[in-house]
């Protein structure tokens, strides 16, 4: 992420990037929102499908987007997180692919 600082009334602010992926609170995948969602509910919490994160009562944590990208990649990544986290490999993927897109004219 880049930082930059701009002088305004004669103080010096920090200004950094602030990127976050769209993810849907339904099924927990990104690049849509739960309004626009057309699959089954998944649990954000434990990567089941038929319940959300707010109805979980399972204690192990699962991401289902790691363990989706680990049935179809050689890579594996450790699963043994929220869908939601903010240190999710999956997120980071996606956090990479926005920052490709940016265009500062």
């Amino acid at each position: 992420m880049k930082t930059r600082k701009i002088f305004l009334n004669w103080e010096r602010f920090s200004l950094k990037e602030y990127l976050r992926p769209t993810q849907c609170y339904r099924c927990c995948q990104f690049r849509h929102i739960s309004k626009q969602c057309r699959t089954e509910e998944a649990c954000g919490h434990c990567g089941e499908i038929g319940h959300t994160h707010k109805q979980c009562d399972n204690n192990i944590q699962r991401c289902i987007n790691c363990a989706e990208r680990n049935l179809n990649s050689e890579y594996q990544v450790d699963d043994n997180h929220s869908s939601f986290s903010k240190d999710c490999p999956s997120r980071q993927l996606e956090l990479e692919e926005l920052q490709k897109h940016i265009n500062y004219g």
